[in-house]
């Protein structure tokens, strides 16, 4: 037996309730009289909740910590017009304390064999607990903003206390002070001070203190007042008030120095009011964004500073230290509960679509009535602003509704589109099935989008009257991270490329995955890789012709661009007899076989004689190795899996997918084999694949005096053993998909350069007589999603899914309830902390969360194995499940993920780590993975999690926002967030690796430094209430300032490369520069410049559908500039003079315009190459990079 997902839940609840006493510190939220020594380490830096500083400093202006918690509630007078509450609490402080005479002869400072003469006491404190309570304070309404204080009281506690430890001869008394204020701590050594316990005392009291009848008085203030109720919380605030409560630290550390004490915090500080006299209300959310939706939540019941503040009854409050916050697991609705007669099963899908399709329409129809619902209940309040708004949003979901029944009578009434459809089906309930997921349909949301995909798979091939304009919209998916966006892309590829095929497209590539910079998922390859292995498969079985379906993994870095070349610096960086095993194995991408579904049983190879670096299994009885087609041409797969990892092999091939960063678009300007996508390759080499000219342009790679070089293939259509071929011409050239993950990330400078590219690659695509490509798009931030896509696409935008009647859910989304109790399921629960300190106290904070957590697991492990009663009570489970609770811990809570926002964070962490290592003697080790770590070796930190024994070392995994997309492990549910990401889209994305298929817990470690952070702590449970509201307007604009002189270059060297040279007029242009200026200098080049002006600046022309989108004079403003420049630049060209013959059509076009064309997107600086001198010194740096 296993445990049940509410069962997990509550564990998950438990565990996170007793991490708060562990990172406070403590074994009782009391400590016992004696209190607890601290040897060698102040307390301040290991309580790390509810911490508040010292009185502040008025002469230091940088940032401090607070010196208070409080709460703020919402109340009115009761009849008799009192108000009137209870306080009570507990805190911690600290006293220095004599240290033990062993830990002093520990620390003695020796001078060669012999100590030396001044010594310094060792750093030694005790901490105890103070509590309060029944203390009263009254408040007259009548006298609003008068502060009422019970210091005296509290002080009358204290000085109870302070009479105790008075009789403790160890806690430090004032001190003789040094030159700087502080307690001069340094003693004469003698053999008497250190032969005993009483003889260290003597000698601290003698050399030390200055008066023995003193010891450090800590100031508390317990204090309130009344403010009437600001007129912003609503039009009923008459006769309410805030009530504002603060327990301060009004202690100095300019005092508390004179005692030894450099940090006078309180620890694990609490207040508790209990409101005797009058009535307590809900006050509004901070951060409550404008929408009909959230008018159902009635509020917070009050405010918190510097902390949370949990309502323990109906008017009593408490401040948290750790505030915490739940998110309500929202998952796809079962068929059934939206009225569903037919579930979306792969299997059913592929065996009768229409009657599925049908269902899911009538079901769409009646969540209609829920609209209506609304709608009419808004009209009943008076609130027509919001139902105009739901009225609006209601007709959303009625074009989503036509956009889908649109797209299932398209299959209705094309049985080759329906056929499509139907295997893509069967190939998702292959892939699924041998990757060993549980699931065996779609979600309905899934379902939804390739439904509304269905009208531009069927357009790419129709006939010019059949248009609609599909390909002018860009479809953005804002959908839950987790929720299975890729699996509806992979379903639409899937199909997209089957339905080329049966339209007779029989090569080339279908779409094109692109992810922002270094945002690459090995995981969602391996994902990839699976579904084109089955669809392939079935166009095999099916006949369906034409080259086998691939995939290239086509990225700005991280592979090689030429693998067959010697020239220049090819040599080192990509010429594949140079390659070592060490780099070959880096340039692995999956590991399980996609064909026959081996795990483990896909190796990667040099293939010399093709020039291919492949992947291939080793399973000999894999379909790879035997049934699949090798290919008229010797286009086939036969013996491999059909992955291409460099660049030239991308070009050679055209895989039927891309997979790619986003700054690849950049090699436009500088490769002319980019041309071959759009059908710019009319032959094929058996031996080196598509090529532009009759005669292979390629390389074979052979040996000559013990040396390997790159020489001319010779092969060509006369060859009498292996014939080049000529191919017909592309049908549909270019991209039928542009897939673009993490849309948000493509903002600012890196947005704004994208942006001119991506219309620039449509223009080119329709230039070469294809249609612009689909574009279809996921994000994080819906917000102002249409101005970004007309900014970066030139195209109107669509959002799927609408959104829904309730707030957080949809038509495809519900939260969820426990079947058996009711009770909602949560996702995880995000925790914070605000550790307060000098330095970097916050990084050391995340070592000491971490090893807390882990120190915590295992020592449930050991009472979970023991069978502890009173644990498995904690957890409500019975002694049966013991040891399922023990496999799920060892299973799901063995390991830590940390979240680091820099580099430099990541050094910290570590070192914080080994120090708490090597104090405590364990020996736990991480696993470190950032946009420097290979793929293969995240795949291998992956598989290792996913599958290593409880008792394995590896109990970390620290990394950057190389996992923040596309990285599921079930099996990491506790996140360390070491502070807060750059952005809260990327707080979001990232956030989603805890908790993917159990219930997760996110902790944040927030900096009291960073005055965004401590804001964040502050309204903690706001941040995350409305966490998808809060995500930032994405910053982009394609006419910012001198952006056009960034682009252009690149744009017309483009046009150049990749569309004049295969014009007639053109076939003479190579990368040089010199015939391009013959050209035109000849009889027709001003209708030639004509032509690539044209070109050039429809790529960059607004749309008549899209001018009132922008500001007309911008427009105007920028479409004079791009004319100049490029009649400029002709005019340039076409009085070159000779002295530059020999520059590169690149070089030139930097002299011109001042910027050469992008080689990358991130090419703002100039970059520094580090490259292996030889095959030894490339192993050593990937040893390094490891």
């Amino acid at each position: 037996m296993t445990l049940n997902y509410r069962e997990e839940m509550g564990l998950t609840a438990a565990f996170l309730s007793e991490m708060r006493l562990r990172l406070s510190d403590k074994d009782a939220d009391v400590l016992p009289p004696e209190g607890k020594l601290y040897d060698g380490t102040e307390p301040n830096r290991l309580s790390l909740v509810g911490c508040i500083g010292p009185a502040p400093d008025i002469d230091y202006t940088g940032p401090q910590p607070p010196n208070s918690v409080g709460i703020v509630l919402l109340v009115s007078p009761d009849a008799e017009g009192l108000i009137q509450c209870e306080l009570s609490g507990q805190f911690d402080l600290v006293h220095r304390y004599i240290p033990d005479i062993r830990s002093m002869a520990r620390d003695v400072i020796l001078d060669g064999a012999t100590p030396r003469r001044s010594q310094t006491i060792s750093v030694t404190f005790k901490r105890y607990t103070v509590c309060f309570s029944e203390i009263t304070l009254a408040f007259d309404p009548a006298k609003p903003n008068e502060w009422m204080s019970a210091k005296s009281v509290v002080t009358a506690t204290l000085n109870i206390e302070k009479n105790r430890w008075l009789d403790d001869p160890r806690i430090m008394r004032r001190c003789r002070l040094n030159p700087n204020g502080g307690a001069r701590l340094s003693f004469e050594w003698s053999e008497a001070a250190l032969a005993d316990q009483r003889g260290l005392n003597y000698a601290v009291y003698e050399q030390i203190i200055s008066d023995p009848n003193e010891i450090l008085s800590y100031e508390i203030n317990l204090r309130g007042r009344l403010r009437p109720a600001p007129t912003a919380f609503g039009a009923n605030m008459e006769g309410r008030f805030l009530l504002e409560l603060f327990l301060e630290n009004q202690t100095t550390t300019a005092n508390a120095r004179a005692f030894g004490i450099e940090f006078p915090y309180l620890l694990d500080a609490r207040l508790v009011a209990q409101l005797a006299a009058g009535t307590s209300h809900k006050v509004p959310h901070r951060l409550q964004p404008e929408d009909y939706r959230y008018r159902d939540d009635d509020g917070l019941p009050g405010y918190g500073v510097s902390c949370g503040v949990i309502q323990l009854d109906d008017n009593k409050f408490m401040t948290d230290g750790m505030p915490t916050s739940a998110q309500a697991r929202v998952d796809a609705p079962r068929p059934g509960d939206v009225g569903m007669t037919h579930a979306p099963d792969y299997k059913r899908l592929a065996h009768d679509p229409l009657v599925v399709c049908e269902s899911f329409l009538n079901a769409q129809e009646q969540y209609l009535g829920l609209w209506a619902s609304r709608i009419h209940s808004l009209e009943s309040a008076g609130l027509m602003a919001d139902r105009d708004i739901a009225i609006a949003d209601r007709d959303s979901f009625q074009f989503e509704i036509s956009r889908i029944r649109d797209g299932v009578d398209l299959l209705r009434e094309h049985d080759d589109l329906r056929q499509c459809f139907q295997w893509m089906n069967e190939a998702m309930a292959r892939a699924i099935k041998m990757q060993g997921k549980k699931f065996a349909g779609w979600h309905l949301f899934q379902l939804g989008f390739i439904l509304t995909q269905i009208r531009s798979i069927y357009e790419r091939h129709a006939p010019v009257t059949e248009l609609r304009g599909s390909m002018e919209t860009a479809d953005v998916l804002w959908f839950a991270t987790g929720g299975g966006k890729t699996e509806a892309y992979l379903g639409i590829i899937s199909m997209a490329m089957l339905f080329a095929r049966m339209r007779g497209r029989d090569h080339g590539t279908t779409a094109w995955i692109r992810f922002p910079l270094r945002m690459l998922s090995v995981q969602q390859f391996q994902r990839l890789s699976f579904v084109l292995a089955q669809t392939n498969k079935i166009r095999q079985r099916e006949n369906l012709g034409g080259w086998p379906l691939t995939i290239g993994y086509y990225t700005g870095d991280g592979t090689p661009s030429r693998i067959s070349s010697t020239f220049g610096d090819d040599v080192q960086k990509g010429f594949l007899p140079a390659i070592s095993e060490e780099r070959l194995k880096a340039y692995q991408f999956i590991s399980d076989c996609p064909y026959c579904g081996s795990s483990g049983s896909v190796s990667i190879e040099k293939d010399l004689v093709r020039a291919r670096i492949k992947h291939v299994c080793t399973n000999e009885g894999c379909w790879s190795n035997t049934e699949a087609d090798a290919g008229i041409h010797g286009e086939g797969i036969r013996g491999e899996i059909g992955i291409y990892v460099s660049d030239e092999e991308c070009y050679r091939y055209l895989p039927s997918v891309l997979v790619g960063t986003v700054d690849k678009l950049a090699v436009i300007g500088h490769n002319k084999r980019f041309a071959n996508y759009f059908g710019g390759a009319r032959y094929f080499c058996p031996e080196h694949g598509f090529t532009q000219a009759s005669k292979c342009e390629h390389r074979r790679i052979v040996k000559k005096n013990d040396a390997w070089e790159g020489v001319q293939c010779g092969n060509n259509t006369k060859t009498s053993e292996l014939k080049v071929v000529a191919v017909p011409p592309m049908k549909d050239p270019g991209f039928a998909l542009l897939v673009q993950d993490e849309l948000h990330l493509l903002r600012e400078s890196l947005g704004n350069f994208d942006a001119h590219y991506e219309t620039l690659l449509s223009t080119l695509q329709i230039s070469h007589h294809g249609r612009a490509p689909k574009v279809l798009a996921a994000t994080a931030t819906i917000k102002d999603f249409e101005d970004h896509i007309h900014h970066l696409y030139l195209r109107k935008a669509v959002r799927f899914p609408a959104p829904g009647v309730h707030q957080g859910e949809s038509f495809y989304a519900r939260k969820v309830q426990d079947t058996e109790t009711e009770v909602p399921l949560i996702r995880r629960w995000f925790a914070g902390i605000l550790p307060i300190g000098r330095g970097r106290i916050a990084m050391q904070a995340v070592a000491e969360v971490s090893s807390r957590f882990l120190d915590q697991v295992d020592q449930w492990r050991i009472r979970l194995a023991a069978g502890d009663p009173s644990l498995l009570t904690q957890l409500e489970l019975t002694a049966a499940q013991a040891g399922d609770a023990l496999r799920y811990i060892e299973k799901n809570l063995n390991t830590d993920l940390v979240y680091a926002n820099s580099k430099r964070n990541i050094t910290e962490i570590m070192r914080y780590m080994e120090e708490v290592n090597n104090k405590t003697g364990v020996e736990r080790n991480a696993r470190l993975l950032d946009g420097e770590t290979r793929l293969d070796m995240i795949l291998d930190a992956i598989r290792h999690v996913e599958t290593k024994a409880p008792d394995d070392n590896c109990r970390h995994i620290i990394a950057t926002s190389v996992v923040s997309h596309r990285v599921d492990i079930a099996e990491l549910n506790f996140m360390i967030m070491a502070g807060w990401p750059k952005s809260t889209a990327e707080y979001i994305q990232a956030s989603a690796r805890s908790g993917r298929v159990h219930p997760g817990i996110v902790f944040c470690v927030l900096s009291s430094h960073q005055l965004f952070e401590s804001g964040v702590f502050m309204n903690f449970g706001d941040y995350h209430t409305f966490l998808d509201r809060l995500v930032d307007s994405v910053p982009i604009n394609r006419f910012a300032p001198n952006i056009i002189d960034r682009t252009l270059p690149g744009i017309l060297s483009s046009i150049i490369l990749n569309w004049a040279r295969q014009q007639p007029w053109g076939s003479d242009i190579s990368n040089y520069v010199s015939p391009l200026v013959s050209l035109l200098r000849g009889s027709s080049g001003k209708a030639i410049a004509e032509q690539i002006k044209t070109v050039v600046i429809n790529s960059l022309r607004i749309p008549a559908s899209l001018q009132g989108k922008f500001d007309q004079r911008v427009i105007s403003g920028f479409n004079t500039a791009l004319k100049e420049r490029v009649d400029n630049a002709f005019f340039e060209l076409e009085n070159w003079p000779g002295s530059k013959n020999a520059q590169t059509i690149s070089e030139a076009l930097g002299d011109i315009f001042g910027y050469a064309p992008f080689r990358s997107f991130r090419d703002i600086e100039n970059q520094i190459l580090i490259k292996p001198v030889n095959s030894a010194a490339d192993q050593v740096l990937m040893a390094l990079a490891r």
